[in-house]
């Protein structure tokens, strides 16, 4: 019925239900949100929005949960998986490239102690290590450009 609110309850109930079933619609999506769902609320299991989403393989979803305050991080409290675990776990390149160039961890361990990358399938796997040496050279050069600026500043001009 148009202007009658949905209990925040509900709202993240259906967000959830959405979340397990597949591709959810982005404009319902926004509208449980505003009337309050929570979007780092878990299934019975233990698990996200954006874990269920990431294991999908759903990048675009993922993107729009993490703009809506989705912990990137966050851990199902029995098992100790993230969403890059298993969206990198499941073989889906982008999502867990996209997580992790997001910020997420990629050296969080699971209960067993497993972490993203070590059980990580082709092509995420590839995909990763690609990341995270693009991610450490970058580190590299920014810290090399760093140190030569702090050289630089120490000498003393020449004098004429």
């Amino acid at each position: 019925m148009p202007g009658t609110r949905m209990p925040a309850d509900d709202a993240t109930d259906s967000l959830l239900r959405a979340c397990v079933s597949g591709k959810p619609d982005h404009r319902l999506l926004e509208q449980w949100i505003l009337m309050g769902a929570n979007v780092n609320t878990t299934t019975a299991e233990g698990n996200t929005p954006l874990m269920l989403i990431a294991r999908r393989g759903d990048t675009r979803t993922a993107r729009f949960l993490l703009a809506r305050g989705a912990k990137l991080d966050q851990q199902n409290p029995y098992n100790g998986q993230t969403a890059l675990m298993l969206a990198a776990w499941a073989g889906h390149a982008e999502t867990a490239v996209y997580l992790y160039q997001a910020g997420a961890l990629i050296t969080a361990q699971d209960s067993q102690g497993k972490s993203a990358h070590s059980d990580a399938k082709d092509p995420a796997r590839t995909a990763l290590l690609d990341a995270d040496r693009d991610r450490l050279q970058a580190i590299m050069h920014r810290q090399t450009l760093e140190k030569l600026a702090r050289i630089a500043a120490q000498k003393k001009p020449p004098r004429l």
